[in-house]
């Protein structure tokens, strides 16, 4: 009986636990898609607990600001793996990041173990939200390396609303963006349709922002600009309490700085003003500096001295006041290191002790118990030697013979690698070098079927001719040289006009950043990699444009070839890798470098190669 009462008790425990952990989920869930009416009335369902206190500061966080103060904040850890712990972690990231100190190295090593706790639990909400934690303050920080865009996609998995997808697209394609230097606003667009029906109004007025500076950056469209803008404007009114007030004040200081910098600083400072409202204390002393030092600016521009001085010299105090504060920080992080070394010497100061002791109680115990066998070793030990002497001259019999064959053997493999290296060559150089050449050819004379003009048949005669000559040279196993005399953004170029001369195929050039030769053997594996890509558009993708990005980064080049053709599907690339691909390959891999592809059916490919230099 009283095992039933137990089993009973035990059930109801469990069932409750379960529905406080739902209460948890679906309040960090309405959290994650920035709706904190819902969350607060789902978190008020929830009995008292480190969860919930956790996740309340969050909210309270979103609502009213950090109100830590890093000088007095009390920043005990729960160190067990659990829902608090993973929040706790986020939230002391938050109070470094909120106060704008500049320690990204801790708050980074507060995001990571949240998300490490979160992957250890199982917990996809505290995933989600540890993720988009770590992309924030990298993206803030400017830290859009490949790691970033890796983490993007380690995301990706775990996307479970269209708050979650607008903001991978966001953060994916704004790192592209500055890498190849080329305007994404097309994907934002995209990223912003996901949200047509959410009322992720922080998202929205995100997204608009955005698209906003983007279009002034690029296209210096400011009418265009503006719109994205004042959307995002009104998005950031419906954001309920300090983080809407805090996105308010971001776009108004944005509306004024691009209307004071496009030749009306009279509206500008109207929207400084606005901006000037949302004055958050001393944890916003950058933002309100940089403010300042904007209408200081845009006075000056009207001439109007006296204010202009006024606001120059409030920029000056806060400024002061920031470099005040963070002196503090670092006077209280230097005491609180020594504190805790001294710590750390008192135990390992005690650890040796306990140690010493130790070792002497072993020592005493062995030197009873080796004492009593040495002489037994003694003895034996010197059997052994009389029989490994023996055994070591067979030995040395042996591997005398064995390096003989070993020599015989290795002269065999020597000559049947040579020879396979030599077939190799010759079957690369018809396949890399005249395969591409004769697709060209092939395609001059589908040109000039339809429209035989002279100057077609005579660049088709050249490439004839250089088909023969190419064929000579492998005849005689000489290099082409073309990239010893050329370069190779030339010999590329070169391809391109040939090619696009057909008026089959059209091919864009764009280079960054290729200012200096290559090595003459990197330059040819290249140029042969580009050809051969060109080859399969020509044979496989039935297109009509094809763009080549190649941008160098000092240490590493990135390649990408994009066409408008039939595209393919990439789940089924394994079957159909032929020669050339395969071949493409195998260099990039030698090269240590990466191949990706992708590709949609009727949206053209994209080829993206990585390489060192």
């Amino acid at each position: 009986m009283r095992g039933f009462h137990f089993t009973l008790i035990l059930l109801v425990g469990l069932n409750i636990y379960a529905q406080e952990n739902t209460y948890l989920v679906k309040s960090l869930d309405a959290f994650l898609e920035n709706n904190i009416e819902i969350a607060q009335v789902e978190l008020n369902k929830s009995a008292t607990s480190d969860d919930k206190a956790a996740l309340n500061w969050h909210l309270e966080a979103f609502m009213f600001g950090v109100k830590d103060s890093i000088l007095d904040s009390d920043q005990s850890k729960i160190e067990i793996f659990s829902f608090a712990s993973v929040l706790n972690s986020l939230r002391m990231a938050e109070i470094l990041n909120f106060h704008y100190i500049q320690k990204d190295s801790l708050i980074f090593e507060h995001l990571n173990k949240a998300l490490t706790s979160a992957k250890k639990l199982k917990d996809t909400s505290l995933i989600r939200l540890s993720y988009r934690k770590l992309l924030q303050h990298n993206f803030d920080n400017n830290q859009l390396t490949k790691l970033f865009l890796s983490l993007c996609e380690d995301f990706r998995p775990f996307l479970k609303n269209p708050s979650d997808e607008a903001i991978y697209t966001y953060y994916k394609y704004s790192s592209i963006a500055l890498d190849t230097r080329l305007p994404q606003i097309d994907s934002y667009k995209k990223a912003l349709e996901k949200l047509n029906f959410s009322e992720d109004n922080l998202s929205k007025g995100i997204l608009n922002q955005i698209i906003g500076i983007s279009g002034i950056a690029f296209s210096k469209s400011l009418d265009t600009a503006l719109v994205y803008l004042n959307r995002a404007s009104e998005n950031y009114k419906r954001v309920p309490g300090f983080t809407g007030y805090r996105y308010s004040f971001k776009i108004n200081n944005n509306l004024g700085v691009m209307h004071s910098r496009n030749g009306n600083p009279k509206l500008g400072l109207q929207y400084f003003r606005k901006a000037s409202q949302y004055d958050f204390g001393k944890n916003n002393l950058r933002s309100m500096s940089n403010l300042y030092l904007a209408m200081a600016e845009a006075h000056e521009a009207l001439k109007d001295y006296d204010s202009a001085y006024y606001y120059s010299k409030k920029e000056k105090e806060v400024l002061n006041t920031f470099k005040e504060y963070e002196s503090a920080l670092k006077v209280r992080e230097i005491d609180t290191k020594y504190q805790t070394l001294e710590k750390e010497k008192q135990i390992i100061v005690e650890q040796q002790k306990k140690k010493q002791n130790r070792n002497i109680a072993f020592a005493l115990g062995g030197l009873v118990f080796f004492g009593s066998i040495t002489f037994m070793l003694i003895q034996k030990n010197t059997k052994r030697k009389q029989l490994l002497a023996e055994s070591e001259k067979e030995i040395q019999i042996q591997k005398v013979a064995s390096v003989l064959k070993n020599q015989e053997l290795n002269a065999i493999d020597a000559m049947i690698e040579g020879q396979e290296k030599e077939r190799q060559r010759i079957a690369n150089e018809l396949h890399d070098d005249l395969g591409g050449l004769m697709a060209n050819i092939k395609l001059h004379f589908e040109a000039l079927k339809e429209t035989p003009k002279p100057e077609l048949f005579e660049q088709t005669t050249k490439l004839l001719d250089n088909a023969y000559q190419k064929i000579r040279s492998v005849a005689h196993t000489k290099n082409s040289g073309v990239m010893a005399k050329k370069g190779l953004l030339k010999a590329i170029n070169d391809m391109a006009t040939t090619i696009s001369n057909t008026n089959r195929l059209h091919v864009e050039v764009i280079d960054h950043g290729l200012d200096h030769r290559l090595e003459n053997s990197l330059e040819l594996t290249i140029f042969r990699i580009i050809q051969e890509l060109l080859t399969n558009v020509i044979k496989h993708a039935n297109a009509s444009e094809v763009m080549i990005h190649i941008t160098n980064h000092d240490d590493s080049l990135n390649i990408m070839l994009e066409d408008n053709g039939n595209g393919f599907d990439t789940a089924n690339i394994s079957k159909s890798l032929g020669m050339g691909i395969s071949s493409i390959d195998k260099r990039i891999d030698n090269l240590g470098g990466t191949l990706t592809i992708e590709s949609e059916i009727n949206k053209g490919t994209t080829v993206i190669i990585d390489m060192p230099i």
